[in-house]
């Protein structure tokens, strides 16, 4: 699949997940340039963005799409948001990336299987999101 160049990095989130949920908020905190947009996995422009032979592999946590159109899953999502977020979280991308991705896809794989049980969920209400964020989000 191929976006524009001109196109945001999309985070799509489990929005059924409490640590999805956190790790959205996390990302809007630290973004300062608001180089990233959200939308749920489970929402209209997932479907859209990302094709069905694409969707149907994909796990149902976090997934990044880049300007380019690169769909990015597990670690190589985490590592590629903390390289975006910059200054010290790069650091964190630097560190993961030198990790053999068999060491880190198996540790984000075992909390990923755990995150239900270890994060409850968000409230069904939506939060009340401030202003400066709400364009940020897709759906």
């Amino acid at each position: 699949m191929t976006a524009p160049a001109t196109q945001p990095l999309v985070l799509f989130y489990d929005g059924h997940c409490g640590l999805c949920t956190h790790g959205v908020k996390f990302v809007l905190a630290r973004d300062k340039a608001a180089k990233f947009k959200f939308a749920m996995i489970q929402g209209e422009v997932f479907a859209k963005m990302v094709p069905e032979s694409v969707r149907q592999n994909l796990p149902d946590s976090m997934v990044l799409v880049t300007p380019d159109g690169k769909v990015l899953t597990q670690s190589d999502a985490a590592i590629e948001v903390n390289r975006q977020l910059g200054g010290f979280w790069k650091t964190f991308a630097v560190l993961g990336s030198i990790t053999p991705r068999f060491i880190r896809d198996g540790i984000y794989n075992l909390v990923a299987r755990n995150r239900r049980r270890l994060f409850a969920p968000p409230p069904d209400a939506c939060p009340i999101m401030p202003p400066e964020y709400r364009s940020r989000f897709l759906d």
